[in-house]
């Protein structure tokens, strides 16, 4: 397109020539062409190969005719640019459970399409992006799209709200036939109209005294794999998000997601909008020397992945070392050793792609997320299940011969509370077991 030179389309044309002198035709997109609501001459760039070791023979610049973008072809449908908003209560406790836009769009030729755009705040920040796939007649019709009200409460902000990159696209073959950057501005909202964020949404996030737990003996180990997405089952149900999953999956990109996601999720983070436990997702590779690798092991109440780990495309050298421990009673723990080959981005924290809690990553560092419903500590109760037994007097007593071997409620160790966690605890402990038995 001349004057700026945007993108419009790509083409190309494979064939066999015979000697002499040929005509080759190109053939851009004119839906593509008539979006770009441009008059005048178009600019293109030729380049000619050969197909054997693919390299290049000749280049060229070549202006066009002047032409009227209304001269090519119009697209099936295009948005309409009539919109209304509007809060949706769908379990009549009398706070919206989304904000829903009505998108207009102007359908020529039935069909299935897919609107999508994004949702950010009266200060710029994003929120959400929402898209809904289907079915339209002919004529001017509506297609809604629903952010939801959970990360409208939890973003905090009361204002206007501003629908953003609205796209559409014809979902048989994908080509874009429609796109906004600025597209509606709701009317006014509190964040405090939308829902509120369930308990079991609910985690507290806390910096604790950096501990290893170190794997002896891995149920687990895998190595030199790129873009991986490995297979674990949990010796118990695990519940993240009012979730319970019995098995997960252990990316070489350094998150945890759960079945059916077996995507290895390369490679930038977004953990917005992603059920993940991303201690420290990017671009890594297990493929990069040897000694590089996942480990797992089950240590009864809870389980400890490694990740040992280059960056993808900047060398092995300097490897990362960092961890997760997944608890029985719902606690994560991220655990980093040393972080030296660190991607070009990085996501850390956990998310539903509802609520999500980002945190920060350094050397000797860790962080501890606990669910609403363990965070109150009962002293004795090493394993946070709610009953003090020999369960937790073992817990105890491994404990203190091991200071890494930590339990999910490690704070319930020191039982006598006098600042240091030894074996006058398990002693106390043992008494108050033995005494529960006797009653």
């Amino acid at each position: 397109e001349k004057g700026y030179w945007k993108g419009i389309d790509s083409a190309w044309n494979r064939t066999y020539l015979e000697v002499g002198i040929h005509n080759i035709t190109l053939q851009f997109d004119g839906i593509r062409i008539y979006n770009t609501g441009y008059n005048g001459s178009f600019r293109t760039w030729l380049r000619l190969y050969e197909t054997e070791e693919w390299k290049r023979i000749d280049e060229m610049e070549y202006f066009t005719n002047d032409y009227n973008y209304t001269d090519f072809q119009r697209p099936p449908a295009e948005f309409n640019e009539v919109y209304t908003d509007n809060g949706t209560d769908t379990d009549e406790d009398e706070l919206y459970n989304n904000l829903t836009i009505d998108v207009g769009v102007n359908v020529r030729s039935a069909g299935y399409y897919e609107v999508k755009g994004e949702l950010y705040d009266i200060r710029g920040n994003y929120i959400e992006r929402a898209k809904n796939s289907t079915y339209l007649n002919t004529g001017n019709q509506a297609v809604k799209l629903d952010f939801n009200g959970m990360k409208i409460r939890q973003n905090g902000v009361n204002g206007t709200f501003q629908l953003n990159y609205l796209s559409l696209y014809n979902t048989r073959d994908w080509i874009q036939l429609d796109y906004i950057d600025d597209a509606y501005t709701t009317v006014y909202y509190n964040y405090t109209d939308f829902q509120t964020i369930s308990p079991c949404y609910t985690y507290t996030k806390e910096y604790v005294t950096y501990g290893w737990d170190e794997i002896s003996t891995p149920d687990q180990n895998w190595t030199s794999c790129d873009d991986c997405s490995y297979n674990y089952v949990l010796p118990w149900n695990f519940t993240f998000f009012c979730e319970n999953h019995n098995s997960i999956q252990i990316s070489t990109n350094g998150l945890i997601t759960f079945p059916p996601d077996t995507s290895s999720h390369c490679c930038s983070p977004d953990l917005e909008n992603t059920v993940a436990i991303a201690p420290f997702w990017g671009d890594l590779s297990q493929a990069c020397g040897e000694g590089t690798n996942i480990s797992v092991q089950d240590k009864g109440d809870r389980v400890v992945v490694v990740w040992y780990s280059g960056t993808c495309g900047r060398g092995c050298l300097n490897k990362d070392l960092f961890e997760v421990i997944l608890y029985e009673n719902g606690k994560i723990r991220f655990n980093y050793n040393y972080l030296n080959n660190i991607p070009k981005n990085v996501g850390a924290g956990i998310s539903n792609a509802i609520v999500y809690y980002n945190n920060i990553w350094g050397n000797c560092t860790s962080v501890v997320y606990s669910p609403a419903n363990v965070t109150e500590t009962v002293l004795g109760d090493l394993n946070g299940d709610g009953f003090i037994n020999m369960d937790d007097v073992i817990l105890l007593l491994n404990y203190v011969g091991n200071p890494t071997a930590h339990p999910a409620n490690e704070d319930a160790a020191d039982v006598n509370c006098n600042g240091v966690v030894n074996m006058g605890d398990v002693i106390l402990l043992l008494n108050h077991v033995n005494n529960l038995w006797s009653m």
